[in-house]
């Protein structure tokens, strides 16, 4: 059997798909079955023309909204796709928390005699920049999950803390 969602072959009995996270079967038996082997019931989907493959990549792209980065192991924890996604926001949170540290750090040294004003300058410049980095790579990883790619983000993407 072949994934709707990614075309990679999955066991016949798969119920998701273990590249992308998509639903592949559907009937009530696996819903039944799903809810005995999960701890749920999955609903239908109530708005006809969308399907579960639509959820798992909004929830993956909400996880580059900072703290939110563990809502797809929350809501598709057997989902390799959210998995993916959530590390890659979980990074992407722990490099803004860094580097608006260090940032702050260098602004407070802006109070020091003669030299200081060079501290708080080099602070704001480097906050400045590295907001608009973080930026970028929220874009480009809320666009990635949106478009169903699990591509890695350019320089924070090789780091893997979830797994």
């Amino acid at each position: 059997m072949f994934c709707k969602m990614c075309g990679r072959q999955i066991p016949d009995d798969s119920v998701f798909c273990n590249a992308c996270g998509a639903r592949v079967q559907s009937d009530s038996s696996n819903d039944a079955q799903n809810q005995n082997h999960y701890g749920y019931n999955p609903a239908p989907n109530p708005v006809p023309g969308t399907s579960s493959d639509d959820g798992v990549k909004v929830v993956s792209a909400l996880a580059y909204l900072g703290i939110l980065f563990f809502l797809p192991l929350v809501v598709y924890p057997q989902s390799s796709f959210g998995r993916f996604h959530a590390n890659q926001g979980l990074v992407l949170l722990i490099a803004e928390i860094a580097c608006g540290s260090v940032a702050g750090i260098l602004k407070l040294m802006g109070s020091f005699p003669v030299i200081g004003w060079m501290f708080s300058l080099f602070g704001g410049l480097l906050y400045a920049a590295t907001g608009i980095c973080i930026l970028v790579l929220m874009v480009l990883g809320i666009a990635n999950a949106v478009g169903g790619k699990m591509q890695k983000l350019p320089v924070i993407g090789e780091f893997t803390l979830i797994r």
